[in-house]
């Protein structure tokens, strides 16, 4: 760290900073991937400039942009601008290109790869999957099967570096000392049990349902856990009137407390939605339902016991991948109706959907992915609050899953210390002119 920072500051003179352009667009990738990055090169360098290209994706909440702001980068720019700015050399596309580099942190690879033949700079990336990879100088991936798997690809393992999961680094550690502040933090009281926590995504389409969905498995369990509470935090994605206007339409009596972080239903005010407050919410949570998402390894890190819904409900909703998706989004028929046949069948062959399942290769949380009711929901949460033999050995195997910590701080020492010349590119690869190749793998 220490050299690179003292490389940092032999510069030509003008600025001893870099810049680093990532494209990303989705809420996961901002909050799981790019903040944390963006934490880590500030740290090693802080006259690091960090750009955020938002690329088309499907996920995409159309908060982004705003979140972006909210942590500091120094700027957010769509794609389709930076292109331009690009192609006709202006703007921030004629900065120093011995300077800057770009880092695919979700969305198409191929984007990141054009990006950074326009702006002749070298690309780094950070997938499960890499595609395209012949055209980055480093691919980070999370854990060693990824690197296993890349190199049976025929990835050169040379370009390859296992960094561990980038989401982890967003966790905030609190000390169990403080439990009762911690639970203060969002309106429990020290002794208050069952605490569970429904969370709905971040994803505009279909919210509303979901929410009002969510809300249904709320009002079971506090009616069947008299001295329960249930928590439904919300994404800093989610527009805050789309909560309050749900519950100005229902009728339902509600009142703003702590200073704006939450807002409690009803007279007993047991069930509340939650702002700003997401991690205290999940420490303090004995039982989570959740969708699939990069939340679920923060829940993990926290030791609390979840299970994974997607309900299938609303599958004109769930956003897919790619051009077919793009195509099957059209409203008109038949593709509503094509796309809904193709997600059940997707489902059946998809062996889970968490990426907990994922990394241990098993069901080591429960997945429900159904037509569901709110019965369903509120069931399963109390089954698994009964069973406290269950809970104590899940919270075992996903601290033990979820102990790893420091991926951001990887990439932003190995991006800095090539950018300083302190590390040599990968074969066949020169900064900025990718090597043609043959072969793409998979999508990243």
């Amino acid at each position: 760290m220490d050299k690179i920072a003292s490389a940092s500051r032999k510069a030509d003179g003008k600025r001893s900073g870099y810049d680093i352009y990532i494209t990303a667009n989705s809420p996961g990738e901002m909050s799981g991937w790019v903040a944390p990055v963006l934490n880590a090169f500030r740290r090693l360098n802080a006259e690091t400039r960090i750009t955020v290209v938002l690329t088309p994706c499907p996920y995409a909440s159309g908060r982004e942009e705003a979140f972006a702001g909210s942590i500091g980068v120094h700027r957010v720019v769509p794609l389709g601008r930076l292109l331009k700015e690009a192609l006709f050399r202006r703007g921030q596309a004629v900065e120093d290109e011995s300077r800057r580099c770009i880092l695919f942190l979700g969305g198409d690879a191929f984007f990141a790869v054009l990006l950074a033949k326009l702006l002749r700079a070298p690309a780094f990336a950070y997938a499960f999957k890499p595609r395209w990879p012949e055209h980055f100088v480093k691919i980070f991936v999370p854990e060693e099967k990824d690197f296993l798997q890349a190199q049976r690809r025929g990835i050169d393992p040379s370009r390859l570096e296992v960094v561990g999961p980038l989401a982890l680094d967003t966790v905030q550690e609190f000390d169990r000392r403080d439990a009762a502040a911690i639970r203060s933090a969002v309106g429990l009281a020290a002794d208050a049990a069952p605490v569970f926590s429904l969370f709905a995504g971040s994803r505009p389409n279909g919210i509303e349902h979901f929410l009002t969905f969510l809300l249904a498995a709320a009002r079971l369990l506090t009616a069947e856990f008299p001295s329960g509470r249930v928590l439904l935090p919300v994404s800093p994605f989610v527009d805050r009137p789309i909560i309050t206007g749900m519950l100005t339409g229902s009728g339902e009596p509600w009142r703003e407390e702590g200073d704006g972080t939450r807002i409690t239903l009803g007279e007993d005010r047991r069930i509340a939605f939650v702002f700003g407050k997401t991690q205290e919410a999940i420490a303090s949570s004995d039982v989570i339902v959740t969708l699939p998402g990069t939340n679920n390894l923060q829940i993990a890190a926290h030791g609390v016991p979840l299970i994974v819904i997607v309900p299938l409900n609303w599958v004109r909703h769930i956003p897919l991948d790619g051009l077919v998706g793009r195509i099957l989004d059209i409203g008109c028929p038949p593709f509503p109706a094509l796309k809904e046949k193709l997600i059940h069948w997707m489902n059946k062959r998809i062996p889970w959907v968490s990426v907990l399942n994922t990394m241990s290769g098993r069901m080591l949380v429960p997945e429900i992915r159904a037509v569901l009711q709110p019965e369903d929901v509120a069931a399963a949460a109390a089954a698994l609050w009964r069973d406290p033999d269950r809970r104590r050995q899940m919270t075992r195997e996903l601290l033990r899953l979820t102990s790893r910590r420091g991926a951001a701080k990887k990439i932003a020492e190995t991006i800095l210390a090539y950018l300083t010349g302190q590390a040599p590119p990968a074969a066949g690869t020169e900064p900025g002119r990718p090597k043609e190749s043959k072969a793409r793998g998979a999508d990243g």
